[in-house]
């Protein structure tokens, strides 16, 4: 009689827990693809953030003229009580309908407009992101705790309206106190209903998901300039192991800082 081909218990076994340590492998190799997916989407998504945040407001400042930016305080959103950053303006010589620089009949710039960026933490903020920032008030008064807050830009004509070809209506530069009622939310990522605010001639969404701006007069020699720092943050690693939106952001190994010059000029 021939004996029957089978298996036996050790080698059930042995092939038991080969397949174990196989499917340990490769589970491990699954979970450090996902660590290495979740940091490099995070950075990039922070970085774009940041790239695009430093292209508008370089390009809008230097198209400005000498002595003819400002800076204030951002709005307070949240519950922390602290800024969203810093607020930024210039005068343009750029008419928005044609995107022509305007100059007056003895060459120097015609101003048309001012142009605001600030932050702002959009409304409907639980809707968007599925969770609620109370946000961070640092030792500044500045708010380093939401990582959800908006770059907006509006261009104005404040005041009076600015006629072509009548010079005595050229734009003046706004104060601090003409730009706080500006400062607003957008309901959601929509900027829609900003265009209804008074002497708004053009209002868009610069940028997402930063945490803070901030801005000092440079200190070029010869000519005004803007020292600015924008941060983000890499969220998909953040929000696994920080209480997002409750602690402080300002330096995390998840937060990524772009500091940058504009400087004042003429094209």
């Amino acid at each position: 009689m021939r004996r029957r081909a089978g298996v036996s218990l050790v080698e059930a076994m042995l092939a038991m827990a080969l397949f174990g340590l196989l499917s340990l492998a490769l589970a491990q190799a699954v979970r450090e693809a996902s660590k290495i997916w979740r940091r490099s989407t995070g950075e990039t998504t922070a970085r774009l953030s940041l790239r695009q945040t430093q292209r508008k407001i370089t390009s809008d400042l230097s198209a400005g003229s000498v002595a003819q930016i400002a800076i204030g305080g951002g709005p307070v959103q949240l519950a922390s009580g602290g800024r969203n950053g810093d607020a930024v303006w210039c005068l343009s010589a750029v008419d928005p309908a044609t995107g022509n620089f305007q100059r007056k009949l003895n060459g120097s710039p015609f101003f048309q407009n001012n142009v605001l960026y600030y932050l702002a933490v959009p409304a409907q903020h639980g809707q968007l992101y599925g969770m609620t920032c109370p946000g961070f008030r640092d030792a500044n008064g500045y708010d380093q705790g939401c990582p959800h807050k908006v770059l907006i830009r509006k261009v104005i004509d404040f005041g009076a309206a600015t006629v072509a070809g009548d010079e005595s209506s050229e734009e003046t530069l706004m104060t601090a106190s003409d730009v706080a009622a500006y400062l607003t939310q957008p309901a959601g990522l929509s900027v829609t209903s900003m265009q209804s605010e008074a002497g708004v001639r053009g209002v868009s969404l610069s940028a997402t998901s930063l945490i803070s701006l901030r801005a000092v007069k440079g200190t070029l020699t010869g000519a005004q300039s803007v020292d600015l720092d924008a941060s983000a943050l890499s969220l998909l690693d953040a929000q696994r192991t920080l209480r997002v939106g409750a602690v402080d952001l300002t330096d995390t190994d998840f937060t990524t800082h772009l500091k940058f010059t504009a400087t004042a000029g003429l094209p």
